[in-house]
C-alpha cells in the first residue's frame, strides 16, 4: 500500500474502522493491535480492495471479521 491507496482508502474511514472494531472489543489497545492487524492484510490485499465495488464496506467487513 502506498500513501496514495492510504489517503484514498483509509484515511476517510479510519476512525470509522476504530470504532467498527472497538464495538466489539471495547477495549482500547486490543481495538489497536486488531487494526494493526487488519492493515497488515490490506497491504497484502490491497489489489483486491482497489477492485471492489465497494472498498469501504470491504474494509469494514474485514475490521469487524478481525476483531
Amino acid at each position: 500500500m502506498n500513501d496514495q491507496d492510504y489517503d484514498r482508502l483509509i484515511r476517510p474511514i479510519r476512525q470509522r474502522m476504530t470504532h467498527a472494531v472497538w464495538r466489539i472489543v471495547r477495549d482500547s489497545e486490543e481495538t489497536e493491535d486488531v487494526l494493526q492487524e487488519v492493515l497488515m492484510r490490506v497491504v497484502r490485499d490491497m489489489d483486491r480492495i482497489r477492485r471492489h465495488k465497494n472498498p469501504t464496506a470491504l474494509l469494514l467487513r474485514m475490521c469487524t471479521n478481525g476483531a
